[in-house]
């Protein structure tokens, strides 16, 4: 399986950063923020928090906007409390949808379609700076549209 990234070279600290995605293939997706790359002795691996945009092949999770932690231990802030039950419906496959990620000393948060979605708090402060990042997720299909990307330095 192959992830597929197209990254800042640019490194930020503190920052707005918002984009809108549409799906056209449906696959998994994400904004990467304050990635970082790990040197491992047979190649290198990106690292970092991942503002997740689901495909419809979850099955409704209602995920999207969640936090992955990308090869560095799982989900930092999945959305699966009852108070996220909002999240279920808060894409619609058939248009365009904002990303909104706001990251600030060790505080991320993030909105899909104005909704506010995850609240994480890097406590450990692992990630204090990096690369932005647009992933398309390997897998069988997947076809993803950008547009309107903004960043907003803090």
């Amino acid at each position: 399986m192959v992830n597929y990234l197209l990254c800042t070279e640019k490194e930020y600290v503190d920052f707005i950063f918002t984009c809108e995605t549409k799906w056209e293939v449906d696959g998994n997706t994400g904004v990467q923020v304050r990635y970082r790359i790990r040197k491992e002795s047979n190649r290198n691996t990106v690292i970092g928090p991942q503002v997740e945009m689901e495909d419809l092949a979850k099955k409704g999770r209602g995920w999207s906007g969640g936090i992955y932690g990308q090869n560095c231990g799982g989900w930092f802030y999945p959305l699966k409390a009852p108070e996220h039950e909002i999240h279920k419906n808060v894409i619609d496959r058939s248009t365009w949808n904002r990303v909104t990620v706001k990251v600030k000393g060790n505080v991320f948060k993030t909105w899909i379609n104005g909704v506010p979605a995850a609240h994480w708090i890097d406590k450990n402060n692992e990630y204090p700076k990096g690369f932005i990042g647009l992933q398309v997720h390997g897998g069988k299909q997947g076809v993803i549209h950008w547009r309107n990307l903004k960043i907003k330095e803090l």
